[in-house]
């Protein structure tokens, strides 16, 4: 997904741990090609709306 501010969004899945979680932010910067700061790891409960994506109200 792109957000309004021209980022993307992608949900690699949900992790036991962070050190899983890290492991596979790694394995992804290694092998997509992106770099250190472009890939984070979020940590929220199921369900809820990641921080870089916002609800548009007045979209139809």
């Amino acid at each position: 997904m792109k957000d309004k501010q021209d980022t993307f969004f992608v949900e690699a899945g949900y992790y036991k741990s962070e050190a899983e979680a890290e492991a596979k932010r790694k394995e992804w910067i290694q092998t997509h090609g992106f770099d250190e700061e472009s890939l984070i790891i979020e940590r929220r409960e199921a369900l809820q709306i990641p921080e870089a994506i916002t609800i548009d109200e007045s979209a139809p």
